[in-house]
C-alpha cells in the first residue's frame, strides 16, 4: 500500500475549500466535494504517473484536476508522494507552490 504525506499547507488549502462550499452550496455539496478529492488523493498515491507534469512550474511536481482544482503533488526522496498544495485553477499557481529547495 502506498504512502500519502499531505503538507499543512494543502491541510489548509482542504479546510479553505470546504468552508467556502459549505458557506455557499452547503454542508451536503463541501462533503461530496471533498470526496472527490479523497479519491483523487487515492489514486496519485497508488499511481505515481496519475494526473500530467507540472515541470513548468516546479521541478517534479505532477498535478491533477479535480472540479475546479488542481491537486500538485511529488515523490520525495523517500518514495513517499507528497500532496503539496489543492489550487483553485484561476490561481497563480507559481505563487503559491512552495520554492524549490
Amino acid at each position: 500500500m502506498k504512502q500519502l504525506r499531505i503538507s499543512p499547507a494543502a491541510l489548509a488549502d482542504l479546510d479553505r475549500i470546504w468552508d467556502y462550499t459549505a458557506a455557499n452550496w452547503g454542508d451536503d455539496q463541501a462533503e461530496r466535494y471533498l470526496r472527490k478529492i479523497q479519491k483523487a488523493c487515492d489514486d496519485i498515491s497508488t499511481r505515481r504517473n496519475s494526473g500530467s507534469s507540472a515541470e513548468h512550474v516546479r521541478a517534479g511536481y505532477r498535478k491533477m484536476p479535480v472540479g475546479s482544482h488542481l491537486l500538485f503533488f511529488r515523490l520525495a526522496d523517500d518514495g513517499v508522494t507528497e500532496l503539496m498544495r489543492i489550487l483553485h485553477q484561476s490561481m497563480d499557481v507559481p505563487a503559491h507552490l512552495p520554492k524549490p529547495e
